[in-house]
């Protein structure tokens, strides 16, 4: 009855955003190798000027790679270098649905009954018509650059003010690489974008995560330093 009872708020709370229309994406300009993948389909294509893509395609930019999208409403989005962005990932969402969305994945993480045994999901290693030609598609190797390609398109859509899209593909690659070691690089990008979104509370447990991360993980690089410094500073700023 529990599990009936959290599927169906989680149902109550996204069904808005299912009833929106199709969105299709454009692309006006690319530089580089930039390759489509259609749907369901395992096989990459080469991209083109003029393709038109929909909510279900993935756009990917290898090294050197960039790509100029054109979105229905005119707005352009320009995904830079060594990135991977699902388009549904583009659809305009506000604050609003971002965080019923939240709530709901967060319900949906609610302990069933007692007698039920959990499914545990380790780290995904293994990708969905994965580029990456190597030996074996499911080695650390592969997953790094796939996680890799997936954070520089949540900092791309971060950085041209898709804040409540950015918040979402953060959030979800958290969870997607729950052991991904990244001395709190996603934790501090998804604490800027809920402050930004002025969201104080979300933001100061994203800080803090980011503090934990680089503590756990012996983090002492130079980016990592900056991360702290930046976080402390927020920190005391968001007080």
């Amino acid at each position: 009855m529990k599990r009936n009872t959290t599927l169906l708020i989680g149902f109550v709370l996204i069904c808005p955003l299912l009833a929106q229309a199709a969105m299709s994406v454009k692309i006006v300009q690319l530089r580089g190798e930039v390759k489509v993948r259609r749907g369901v389909e395992e096989k990459w294509q080469a991209a083109a000027n003029g393709m038109l893509l929909e909510e279900i395609d993935t756009i990917m930019t290898l090294e050197g790679g960039e790509v100029e999208l054109e979105l229905g409403n005119r707005v352009t989005f320009r995904l830079g270098s060594n990135a991977i962005l699902d388009i549904a990932d583009l659809r305009e969402i506000t604050e609003r649905e971002l965080f019923l969305i939240l709530m709901s994945q967060k319900v949906g993480k609610l302990s069933p009954r007692p007698e039920k045994i959990p499914l545990r999901i380790g780290e995904v290693s293994a990708v969905r018509g994965s580029p990456f030609k190597s030996a074996d598609s499911t080695s650390p190797n592969a997953a790094t650059a796939w996680w890799r390609m997936e954070a520089n398109a949540a900092q791309a859509l971060q950085a041209q003010n898709f804040l409540p899209n950015a918040a979402l593909k953060l959030h979800r690659l958290k969870g997607k690489f729950p052991q991904r070691q990244d001395c709190g690089e996603v934790s501090f990008a998804l604490a800027r974008a809920f402050e930004a979104l002025r969201q104080p509370g979300r933001a100061r447990d994203e800080y803090q995560a980011t503090l934990d991360e680089c503590k756990k993980q012996s983090c002492e690089d130079a980016a990592a330093q900056n991360r702290r410094a930046e976080t402390h500073a927020a920190l005391q700023r968001l007080q």
